[in-house]
């Protein structure tokens, strides 16, 4: 399946290493629907490549389509794409200075297979990849000494190898570092065809190969930056022929599963740029990939590679490698063998997503209760992917069929309603979990159901914390930053004091199924929606002791019930209760011209000030006067050209403090907000300076 957005930013939802079956390719495609993030209508097409099936499930992938109004521009936002590579550089180089913590020796470890013996068989391909470049290296040729003639058939795939080009410039730069790679990808294959070893090699066993084309913009991308180099991991079957056609097809974000990138030097100004163009392109396989839990990396600066693992709250990158040295090249190859050979969950995706082939339909498996219950989701839509590298990577589903198979055997059917996931902030032990979204959503059903009776608020229908089976042990892991982590969450091989805070994945269903903020069909409509929405979020207060603490566009949906709209409040991730010593918010959650001034200024660090409900109503005030001034995709927009030469434009520019400043002025006096805000408002058939007034 691909999901194709019409504005050229593309989300795919199912795990991009993954090969379609002969029975998916004529599967019905599923209906379209409207990203919660760009408001472009994105539609899921019928598979496209096939493969093989382990345990009754295919192992997909989801090649993106581009669009054909594709421009590489982000739209609805007010800024042109020079704004924004300009902004997206000038981020990049923010994010590596916040969130990157440097020469950590415990990254490599997380990619190591579970099983001691899969990790033996690691180290044997190891020495013989480390055997089969010594031969090429001293320029032996199959012919001569090489005896097994189908290692000589996958070497006539391989240029020759040196890991000194004779040429320098970029494409001999790509082509020398990545023929390590192709390498691997080679030998292990042939390791486990024609050594005797395939009956150690578990199921969820992956080959780590190229994509087609360095240095290229791939289909997805949010911008026009040109990505270096692409590794992607594919499962393999029983076929004759592995490795001809495999870097075959279109470059997509869809089908990666890291980013290489690569420099000439190993000087600082190199290695930080490296890593900022890594971020910046890493963002992308989020954005394209939606079930994707975390994600790997490479920078490749001189002859030095770092591996870097994303993570919620940092990006770690390991020691250099260096691979003019015999440990550093060593080093280098156990990790590409390493990746083929871990559990899916190490290669950061997420093994709760499946194929049915006979109910043909995507399903999500939600487990609890340890192993007792699994309760398992139809995917009819998805209705939100995650949008940035740090923070709780929320998504939203809307699913249907909830099949609950107990310890009974039995199984019911469940109403459409909406799934979501996040990795929270939580305790360790769940008891103690006092700010828990889960229990708020029990509390406000039970509260507002006494007491109110005219207000739309989320129904809880199911959510717990995210486990899953491993692969190769059987063993049932909590979805932790704890467990994922390692010794990394520990403190253990980093180089500086950074705390690594602990979150737990979680999942709740919920309804009713709300569609986003942004589709509301007229100015009074939204006016109506976001009253409802405070409604409740004053009820909540009223009645519960709960504060919201988030209010934006996100969070704040259209409910059709008949001829009647409702507005529904959602995400009570960050929600605090009042009778508790108050806290103040761990991350910014929503984007900064919807944060008021106060949390701008001070919603972080040792002077933090607490988040009031007086802040969530100046929040609200900042989306009504949003789509006033932009106007609405169902009567009329504004260009991007003319939303940059609107003052309201500022609120979008820059640090916190350079937005807040923004605000205070804009608010400091009714004659400044008239003159820079209200007087701007959107109005259908006129021109820029028209203004119409809410």
């Amino acid at each position: 399946m691909a999901i194709v957005v019409a504005a050229g930013v593309a989300f795919s939802p199912w795990d991009c290493s993954r090969l379609l079956n002969e029975e998916e390719l004529n599967a019905k495609p599923l209906k379209p629907l409207v990203n919660a993030k760009t408001m472009t209508h994105l539609k899921i097409t019928a598979p496209q490549e096939k493969n093989k099936t382990i345990n009754g499930n295919p192992q997909l992938v989801t090649p993106m389509q581009k669009s054909a109004c594709d421009t590489r521009a982000v739209r609805s936002t007010g800024k042109s794409s020079a704004d924004h590579e300009k902004e997206r550089k000038e981020e990049a180089f923010a994010l590596v200075d916040e969130y990157l913590r440097i020469d950590n020796d415990c990254v490599l470890t997380l990619a190591e297979p579970r099983l001691g013996t899969t990790r033996e068989l690691s180290e044997d391909i190891v020495k013989f990849i480390l055997g089969t470049i010594e031969e090429l290296d001293s320029g032996i040729t199959k012919t001569a000494k090489t005896t097994e003639a189908a290692i000589g058939a996958l070497f006539n795939e391989l240029p020759v190898i040196r890991l000194k080009p004779k040429r320098s410039g970029p494409r001999t730069r790509y082509a020398s570092r990545s023929a390590s790679a192709k390498l691997v990808g080679h030998c292990t294959e042939f390791f486990r065809s024609s050594c005797g070893a395939a009956s150690v090699f578990s199921e969820d066993y992956h080959h780590i190969h190229l994509c087609s084309k360095p240095d290229t913009n791939p289909i997805g991308a949010g911008d026009g930056a040109r990505m270096d180099v692409g590794l992607m991991a594919e499962p393999i079957d029983n076929r004759t022929q592995t490795v001809s056609g495999m870097n075959g097809g279109d470059v997509s974000y869809a089908k990666m599963f890291a980013i290489a990138e690569v420099k000439v030097s190993n000087s600082s100004s190199d290695v930080r740029d490296g890593f900022a163009q890594l971020l910046r392109y890493t963002r992308n396989i989020y954005a394209c990939q939606i079930n994707r839990r975390f994600v790997w990396g490479l920078t490749i600066c001189g002859s030095n590679v770092r591996a870097c693992h994303f993570s919620n709250d940092a990006v770690f990158a390991s020691l250099p490698m260096d691979l003019l040295t015999s440990s550093g090249l060593k080093q280098y190859l156990k990790l590409l063998v390493d990746w083929s050979l871990c559990d899916s969950d190490q290669r950061r995706y997420d093994p709760d997503f499946y194929y049915d082939r006979e109910r043909k339909g995507w399903f999500i498996r939600f487990p609890h209760d340890g192993e007792k219950q699994v309760n398992t989701y139809l995917l009819k839509r998805v209705i939100e992917a995650p949008d940035r590298l740090f923070g709780r990577h929320t998504r939203h589903f809307e699913v249907e069929g909830c099949l609950s198979n107990n310890t009974s055997g039995n199984s019911t059917s469940g109403p459409t309603a909406v799934l979501k996931d996040a990795w929270a902030y939580a305790e360790e032990d769940p008891k103690d979990d006092t700010c828990d979204e889960f229990e708020f959503l029990q509390l406000i059903n039970k509260k507002l159901s006494e007491n109110i009776d005219d207000i739309i608020y989320p129904e809880f229908l199911h959510g717990g914390r995210v486990s899953f089976k491993c692969v190769s042990t059987g063993d049932t892991i909590e979805d932790t930053t704890a467990n994922m982590l390692g010794d990394l969450f520990e403190g253990r091989g980093i180089s500086s004091n950074y705390p690594t805070s602990f979150r737990a994945r979680k999942r709740l269903v919920m309804g009713p199924v709300g569609e986003p903020l942004k589709i509301s069909r007229s100015f009074d409509e939204l006016i109506t929606v976001c009253a409802d929405a405070m409604r409740c979020h004053n009820a909540v207060l009223q009645h519960c002791d709960i504060l919201h603490r988030d209010i934006s566009d996100n969070n704040i949906l259209v409910v059709r019930m008949g001829d009647r709209v409702h507005g529904l409040l959602i995400d009570f991730d960050n929600a605090i209760t009042l009778t508790e010593q108050r806290k103040t918010r761990p991350e910014r959650t929503s984007t900064f011209s919807y944060m008021s001034i106060n949390n701008l200024l001070n919603s972080t660090g040792p002077e933090a000030v607490p988040h009031t409900a007086l802040d969530d109503w100046e929040s609200l005030l900042y989306i009504l006067c949003h789509y006033a001034t932009i106007g609405l995709k169902s009567i009329g927009q504004r260009s991007d050209a003319e939303m940059k030469r609107l003052p309201i434009n500022r609120w979008n520019i820059g640090s916190a403090g350079d937005v807040a400043r923004a605000k205070m002025l804009h608010l400091s006096t009714e004659a400044l907000f008239d003159d820079d805000i209200t007087s701007h408002f959107y109005s259908k058939g006129q021109n820029d300076e028209a203004s119409m007034r809410m």
